[in-house]
């Protein structure tokens, strides 16, 4: 495992990716010279700084620097782009030469006009055919990006000190909410998996989740593949544990217990015992962590990989207040898995999908259809009445503490969630839902409160 950058005394360690964007919006919108980004391969440093400088710039009104360069190259680069901001990607490799790092030591200065000079008689400097300068002005911000961060120099030390100096360090975990909320990840097996390896991941990446698909699309063992592929600090053995853990082979077996701790014994790893207080510190870790959940937009191609591997499939689509009724249609249902569970908890209201449908009183609750069993009941929270009454006990009681500090039923009215909820006032039907119902106009109640 390989050491983390020694940071540097101003050095600001930033772990979350709102905090991330803030940063990065606030440089692009004006409000810092210099910015320097530091952080692991494939956290998305270099897309999230290209996209939203695209977004404020456009294509021709910012300039990009990445790769290796001459010091005479960059040179050109940063004076064709002098009156632009400049955004400098994959800059580990400019450090090995310190000519390069004097120039960006210049072009960083704290003031608004930087002067930059380039000491030489090469002859880009002097042919008579458009002739580059031996120094110039310049009025760039500057974002530079890197991997690490190595202060060897009295320039980089410069650098550092002149502008916001950030570490980008995500944990595992913010990397694996990332992805969910991005939503550019379409595999929630993979997802899924992942997230249940997250205690032994320290170098988190997107690249993980993009290799563990590749490893899947070509047919191989992707989980095996993934579990050697993830660094970690963690001990052989809980390596060992998470392996069996992974392996759906032992869930075929009578008992997939007793396999995986004999398999545990013959690797290597020890006894039963030993077996045990790993599995429960990766199970302590799992439940710190939460569980890992996958979120999309109804994206066809990543709605039917979702149902194809998912064991059971809830509808709780809100219809109410919505003019279209979207359903899942039959063709995603017959490719679910045989045996696996669809609870329609919509069906009062249409149901959220296709084979779904109401059932009169008498009939079975559960019928079959695709080799899926369906349940598809009204008013679910009727047949478990305690439990619901103490759920909604806990939503309530604190709405009628709120209601009953805005004075009662005066208060009504001026309290959101009890106003979205009138269906009448002063004798004006004010829900628009109702009014849909019966055809009727339903008024804005916003206009009859200093009425009444």
């Amino acid at each position: 495992m390989p050491k983390r950058d020694q940071l540097p005394d101003n050095a600001l360690i930033v772990t979350e990716y709102d905090e991330f964007r803030g940063i990065v919006q606030a440089f692009v919108d004006g409000h810092h010279e210099l910015l320097v980004v530091i952080g692991d391969p494939g956290l998305g440093k270099s897309e999230e700084i290209r996209r939203r400088m695209q977004a404020k710039f456009g294509v021709c009104k910012w300039a990009l620097i990445q790769g290796k360069h001459t010091p005479l190259d960059l040179y050109r680069k940063l004076y064709h782009a002098r009156l632009l901001p400049v955004v400098i990607d994959d800059l580990d490799g400019l450090f090995s030469n310190s000519t390069n790092t004097a120039i960006l030591k210049c072009v960083c200065d704290t003031r608004l006009v930087k002067r930059v000079e380039y000491g030489s008689t090469h002859p880009a400097f002097t042919r008579d055919d458009d002739p580059l300068p031996s120094s110039f002005d310049s009025i760039s911000r500057v974002s530079i990006i890197a991997n690490e961060w190595q202060t060897v120099s009295k320039n980089l030390q410069a650098i550092q000190d002149r502008g916001l100096l950030i570490f980008f360090r995500p944990s595992a975990v913010e990397v694996h909410r990332e992805v969910a909320r991005a939503r550019w990840f379409d595999d929630p097996e993979i997802f899924e998996f992942i997230g249940r390896h997250l205690p032994l991941i320290t170098r988190p990446s997107f690249r993980l989740y993009i290799t563990a698909k590749n490893h899947k699309q070509s047919r191989a063992n992707w989980r095996d593949l993934m579990l050697r592929t993830i660094e970690n600090e963690a001990t052989s053995e809980t390596i060992l544990v998470a392996r069996l853990l992974a392996d759906p082979s032992y869930d075929a077996m009578s008992t997939p217990e007793a396999a995986r701790k004999e398999a545990f014994q013959r690797l290597g790893g020890g006894s039963w015992a030993t077996y045990h207080r790993h599995k429960n510190k990766l199970r302590q870790l799992q439940n710190h962590l939460g569980p890992a959940v996958f979120t999309s937009v109804f994206q066809p191609n990543v709605l039917m990989n979702a149902f194809k591997s998912a064991d059971a499939v809830i509808g709780v689509m809100n219809y109410i207040n919505n003019p279209v009724h979207e359903v899942v249609s039959e063709i995603v249902i017959k490719n679910m898995k045989q045996g696996s569970v669809l609870l329609d908890l919509r069906i009062d209201q249409g149901g959220c999908f296709e084979t779904t449908c109401f059932l009169p009183v008498g009939h079975p609750v559960i019928f079959e259809k695709h080799g899926v069993l369906h349940y598809c009941v009204s008013n679910l929270s009727s047949r478990v009445a305690r439990t619901a009454a103490m759920a909604l006990s806990n939503i309530f009681v604190p709405l009628i503490m709120q209601l009953s500090e805005s004075g009662g039923a005066a208060g009504i009215p001026t309290t959101d969630v009890f106003r979205s909820g009138l269906y009448v006032y002063g004798g004006k039907l004010v829900n628009n839902y109702v009014a849909k119902q019966f055809n009727l106009t339903a008024s804005d109640i916003s206009l009859y409160l200093s009425a009444f």
